[in-house]
């Protein structure tokens, strides 16, 4: 890992989702969430290792709007053993697939909500 390194533009992009959310209503800010929601999506089917393929088919994003100006969005797996494959167990070593495809695509993630906001808050 380079040390070192700097990002640039945080604070501006925080500014600008901070004023998008703001003119945004809670159905759009859920359409945007989800959006970012799926681009991490993606990438955690393509990592999630296949038996049967059960594991992957049960990866989704289920996102909803909170409030009048706030939503959330979860992208995970509802099956039991989900965890038991990301961590590990004392049986098993942790195979993540989760967590990978978060950490390498957050930033495309804020991207497509805040490109997502200003679509949906652009007259």
């Amino acid at each position: 890992m380079a040390s070192g390194a700097r990002v640039t533009g945080v604070d501006e992009l925080n500014s600008t989702l901070k004023a998008l959310a703001a003119k945004a209503s809670g159905q759009q800010l859920k359409t945007a969430v989800h959006a970012g929601g799926v681009v991490i999506e993606t990438p955690a089917k393509a990592k999630a290792p296949v038996r049967r393929g059960n594991l992957r088919r049960s990866i989704h994003t289920e996102s909803k709007a909170t409030g009048a100006h706030s939503a959330e969005s979860r992208t995970g797996t509802n099956v039991e053993y989900g965890p038991h494959v990301e961590f590990g167990t004392s049986r098993q070593r942790a195979q993540p697939y989760l967590r990978p495809a978060y950490d390498e695509n957050k930033g495309q993630a804020v991207a497509e909500i805040a490109d997502v906001l200003k679509e949906l808050t652009t007259p």
